[in-house]
C-alpha cells in the first residue's frame, strides 16, 4: 500500500523480489491499485501483477468476456 511513497514498504517489497529471483522464482504483486505501483513494482522486478489496476472482481462468467476483449487493459501486468 505504500509503495511509491513509504521507504520502508518499498524496502520489504524489494527484499521479497530480491529473495524470489535470487530462487529462480517467479515475482506476482498483488493489489496493485494504481499506476504508480505498477512502475515501482516493474522496476523492483515484480514479473506479473494482479489488482484493481486491471481489473475489478468478476463471476467466474464474465472472465471470458474479459479476455475475449482488447487486450489494452492486460498490457499493464507487470
Amino acid at each position: 500500500d505504500g509503495l511509491g511513497h513509504d521507504p520502508q514498504d518499498e524496502a520489504i517489497v524489494r527484499s521479497v523480489v530480491t529473495l524470489a529471483k535470487t530462487l529462480h522464482l517467479s515475482v506476482t504483486g498483488e493489489g496493485i491499485e494504481t499506476a504508480i505501483q505498477q512502475e515501482h513494482l516493474q522496476a523492483l522486478g515484480c514479473d506479473h501483477g494482479q489488482g484493481y489496476l486491471y481489473a475489478r472482481p468478476l463471476k467466474a462468467g464474465d472472465l471470458d468476456a474479459l479476455l475475449a476483449s482488447p487486450t489494452d487493459h492486460l498490457s499493464r501486468a507487470a
